[in-house]
C-alpha cells in the first residue's frame, strides 16, 4: 500500500501536467507530450550452498502491453488494482516482448515458485521490490524473472532475461527490480 502512496502522486503529477500541456495547446490525444515513463532494471544474484556467490548482473526490462495498460487504468482510471509485488522465475527460451502476458516456464515447485516480494522506498520516483528464493531441489533451470500483481495468473507488468543459471538444494537466488518513474 504505501508504495502506492508514494508512486501514485508523482504519476498523477506528471501525468495531469502532460495532459494539462497537449490539452492547453489543443492536441489530441496522439499529440499529448510522452514525460512519463517507468524503467525497471532487474538484478540477479546466486548464493550457493557451500556460500559463494555469482552475481549474474542487472538487465533493463521489458514492459508489457498489459503492464503498460494497468498503469494507464491505475493513473487515468483510478482503478488502484492489485499491488505489483510478486516476482516469478521461471526458464525463458527466448526474450521477453511487450504483448507477453505470463512468464515463459515460470516454475511453480521446487522452492522457486512466484511469491511476494519486499518493497523499499528510495529517492524520489525510485523503489525496488525483492525476493530471495531457496532451491529445494537440484538442476532447477532459471534465466528470467517477472513482476505481477498475483500469486498465479493476474497481469505481468514487465519481465526480463538473466544469465541462465542451474540452482541446486539449498542454493538462493536473490531477485530484486529497481524502479524509476520519470
Amino acid at each position: 500500500m504505501r508504495r502506492k502512496i508514494l508512486a501514485i502522486p508523482l504519476l498523477v503529477l506528471t501525468t495531469v501536467f502532460a495532459l494539462g500541456a497537449g490539452m492547453m495547446s489543443g492536441g489530441s490525444p496522439s499529440e499529448i507530450p510522452q514525460g512519463v515513463g517507468l524503467d525497471g532494471v532487474q538484478c540477479t544474484k546466486i548464493t550457493r550452498a557451500d556460500g559463494s556467490i555469482e552475481d549474474l548482473g542487472c538487465h533493463h526490462n521489458v514492459l508489457t502491453t498489459t503492464g503498460a495498460n494497468a498503469i494507464r487504468d491505475l493513473v487515468g482510471g483510478g482503478s488502484a488494482g492489485p499491488d505489483f509485488n510478486y516476482i516469478g522465475l521461471g526458464n525463458d527460451t527466448g526474450a521477453p516482448v511487450a504483448g507477453d502476458t505470463a512468464l515463459e516456464k515460470e516454475w511453480n515447485a521446487c522452492g522457486v515458485t512466484r511469491a511476494t516480494g519486499t518493497y523499499a522506498a528510495y529517492a524520489s520516483a525510485k523503489w525496488s521490490m525483492a525476493k530471495t528464493f531457496t532451491s529445494t531441489c537440484d538442476g532447477v533451470v532459471v534465466n528470467a524473472s517477472g513482476m505481477f500483481n498475483g500469486s498465479s495468473a493476474q497481469t505481468l507488468l514487465c519481465a526480463a532475461n538473466f544469465t541462465q543459471a542451474t540452482l541446486q538444494t539449498d542454493d538462493q537466488i536473490t531477485v530484486t527490480w529497481n524502479f524509476t518513474v520519470s
